[in-house]
């Protein structure tokens, strides 16, 4: 009888990981193989699944300095400036956009490595221009890997910060540049 439960608990945990894991790829898979021609559409249900399934990390988490991305998004407008300067970078094939309730979301794809995805959540406050709050995450489906693919992953996942980091840097560069040279007009 004891064997009997004990059986029956491993098996009931496996088919509930498998679960958990079939809807964690059904959501990324969801999220990279849609047709950005036909337009983006990711439901409520995905985005709740994307943001507790997946292995995220802030950037701020992986190096303090990288706090000053998310204070410099602390308006609608400069989210959508932001948001704008990300779409002509990488193109449609690569940015996905989608909004949750007061949350506006933009993922951008990793072609060389699908397991690797940047993840910019915005928080607004109703009624406002203000941002309450912007994340930057870098997001991964599988929370492990093999030793064999660890310095892989690590390859990629500096490429995705460093390139977003240097396209932030020329947003941030361009923009004071505007507004130096309107001071001066």
């Amino acid at each position: 009888d004891k064997m009997m439960e004990i059986g029956t608990r491993m098996i009931v945990s496996a088919v509930q990981q498998a679960l958990v894991h079939h809807i964690r790829d059904v959501v990324w898979d969801r999220l990279l193989n849609q047709n950005p021609s036909e337009g983006f559409f990711f439901p409520d249900y995905c985005i709740a699944a994307f943001e507790s399934l997946v292995y995220r990390r802030t950037l701020s988490s992986l190096d303090p300095v990288l706090r000053c991305l998310e204070m410099s998004c602390r308006s609608q407008a400069m989210c959508r400036k932001l948001t704008s300067c990300i779409r002509k970078a990488y193109g449609p094939s690569l940015v996905r956009e989608f909004k949750y309730a007061s949350t506006r979301h933009v993922v951008i794809l990793e072609p060389d490595y699908t397991d690797l995805v940047f993840h910019i959540k915005m928080t607004f406050k109703q009624g406002t221009e203000k941002a309450s709050r912007a994340q930057f995450f870098i997001c991964h489906r599988e929370t492990t890997v093999s030793a064999a693919e660890i310095g892989t992953r690590r390859n990629y996942e500096c490429k995705c910060i460093t390139s977003f980091v240097n396209l932030w840097s020329q947003f941030m560069f361009q923009l004071n540049l505007r507004q130096i040279m309107q001071a001066d007009s």
